[in-house]
């Protein structure tokens, strides 16, 4: 049958080869490896937020972060050090953001917008349990994309058999492919 619809035989292996020849492939193996290992070091360096073109180190945010590293002081940062998960949880999403970056700022007075990022990056894959429930194995179904922006359609199968299937976005940042969306929902 598909040797009578050229159009469809072409599309076919022209898919195929987009799936394994993207440039973005051998990044986002290593990702998908270090999700099945549950290696946290390795999926940060392999996410937008470990570089300067992640969300925290805009101009703006950065600015945030110098406002709060200036205005420290040690009587602050100890009420802050007196809040807690379940207080944060019932703040308002400016709010809650506002003590973080201040809490930040007390604990590494010198940070960084990418430190910022990866603190944020790691809080959120503790609290979705992406390293607790980690995936016994994964499947590409479907890679593509330009040579600046990439998706991966992704089927993450857990030891119990369980499966999910994920959009993971994907952007080149210099000679390496990064995962800009889908890991944390």
């Amino acid at each position: 049958m598909l040797a009578r619809h050229p159009y469809i035989l072409a599309m076919v292996v022209l898919l195929g080869a987009c799936d394994s020849d993207h440039a973005a492939r051998p990044d986002l193996d290593s990702f998908l490896d270090a999700l099945e290992f549950g290696d946290v070091d390795r999926l940060f360096e392999l996410h937008v937020d470990s570089t300067t073109f992640s969300t925290w180190c805009t101009a703006e945010f950065r600015a945030i972060i110098e406002k709060a590293q200036k205005r420290r002081d040690d009587e602050e940062c100890a009420r802050l050090g007196e809040i807690g998960a379940s207080d944060l949880d019932a703040m308002a999403d400016e709010l809650r953001l506002a003590v973080q970056v201040a809490a930040f700022a007390c604990q590494q007075p010198r940070g960084t917008c990418t430190e910022y990022g990866e603190r944020v990056f790691r809080q959120a894959v503790a609290e979705r349990g992406i390293t607790a429930r980690r995936p016994a194995s994964h499947k590409v179904r479907r890679l593509f994309g330009d040579e600046s922006k990439a998706a991966a359609y992704v089927e993450l199968t857990f030891a119990d058999g369980a499966t999910e299937q994920r959009i993971l976005e994907m952007r080149r940042l210099g000679n390496r492919w990064r995962v800009d969306k889908g890991l944390l929902r």
